[in-house]
């Protein structure tokens, strides 16, 4: 059996240790190499702070976090960040650069890369983004989505074999969400990433392979989004789901199990 990209045994975290309280209370999951696993719950239910201990921003209380079979400790983060990124909610914080290309290349320039090795890898990262033809441009001055593309690139360029996204797309319009859900499809094919992606968003939810959903920092439910939708009357739901609901209070003959995009465009036009 392969070992899994991230394994997360037992983890607590308390933000305040002399409260009892815990941000995160006994945390075990595990994602596979070129899986996509949504992280849902409500707010206050511990998945950013998930976010920041997978990247080695925080430190477990106690438990472990394994990434690539390799334990997440303050001695192994710094080697472990070449492996795992993450994308936050708003690509800005994230910028230092003053050319796209510069901003791609700052974490090279941490690791005294050869100048050769790195400017393959920025333009490759470009590349394989979108971005080449902004590698010469102000990354303040881009759209959001052109601004996510650019973190990711910056993560593309370490080759990294995670990445993880915290609310990467809520300041996305509609448009540029679904055009970034399918750039983000398509790279994980070609990469075989694994994305794990901690949202609100019940339609990007959706799109992954399995969802976990966080309730009081511990593990409520995994499983395909599919089996969890259906199940769990408390989650808001994607938009066809929330259709096909609403037709059959109607009376409509809508079949009574969940339904992608594809399966409800055929039942209508049957």
């Amino acid at each position: 059996m392969s070992t899994p990209c991230v394994n997360v045994e037992n983890v607590f975290f308390h933000y305040n240790l002399q409260k009892q309280e815990e941000t995160i209370a006994d945390l075990s999951f595990t994602a596979e190499r070129g899986e996509w696993l949504a992280v849902v719950g409500h707010n206050g239910s511990g998945k950013s702070t998930l976010a920041s201990l997978l990247v080695g921003l925080r430190a477990p209380s106690s438990g472990s976090i394994y990434i690539n079979g390799i334990e997440l400790t303050e001695e192994s983060k710094w080697e472990l960040r070449s492996h795992i990124g993450l994308v936050f909610q708003n690509p800005e914080n994230q910028f230092i650069g003053t050319t796209v290309k510069d901003d791609v290349a700052f974490a090279l320039e941490n690791q005294n890369m050869p100048y050769h090795e790195m400017k393959q890898r920025v333009n490759r990262a470009l590349e394989m983004v979108g971005m080449s033809r902004y590698a010469d441009h102000d990354p303040s001055r881009l759209s959001g989505g052109q601004k996510q593309r650019v973190a990711i690139a910056g993560l593309l360029a370490l080759q990294p074999a995670i990445i993880v996204l915290d609310e990467a797309m809520v300041m996305l319009d509609p448009k540029s969400r679904q055009e970034f859900m399918h750039f983000l499809h398509d790279l994980r094919k070609q990469q075989q990433l694994t994305i794990i992606s901690i949202t609100h968003d019940m339609n990007e939810a959706e799109a992954a392979d399995r969802m976990l959903v966080l309730q009081k920092g511990s593990v409520k439910e995994i499983d395909r989004p599919a089996q969890i939708f259906q199940r769990e009357d408390w989650l808001d739901v994607p938009f066809i789901e929330a259709l096909r609901r609403k037709l059959k209070e109607r009376g409509s003959a809508v079949p009574d199990q969940y339904m992608t995009e594809q399966e409800m465009m055929r039942w209508l036009c049957r």
